[in-house]
């Protein structure tokens, strides 16, 4: 699972955020604005591809990825109010 040197949950994270890949997570600027001034290899058309990463992303779309992962592999969370995730 390694690709450039990045592997494990890390990349695993990045590969599923398809998110960006949707029209509808641009709310305030476009991808292809945000593509253009970017210095890295990432673009558009790569992000929406199978094999797709976006290194770059919001904390709230990484929590939403972790949780599910934690939910896939039924991996019991207790935060420290003793509350499951």
């Amino acid at each position: 699972m390694e690709q450039g040197g990045h592997r494990g949950i890390a990349r695993v994270l990045s590969s599923r955020c398809a998110y960006y890949a949707r029209d509808d997570a641009w709310i305030f600027e476009k991808p292809e604005d945000f593509f253009k001034k970017r210095r890295g290899r990432n673009t558009l058309e790569e992000l929406k591809s199978s094999r797709g990463t976006m290194w770059t992303f919001e904390p709230h779309v990484a929590e939403d990825i972790l949780f599910a992962m934690l939910n896939e592999s039924k991996i019991p969370v207790y935060f420290s109010n003793g509350w499951p995730a």
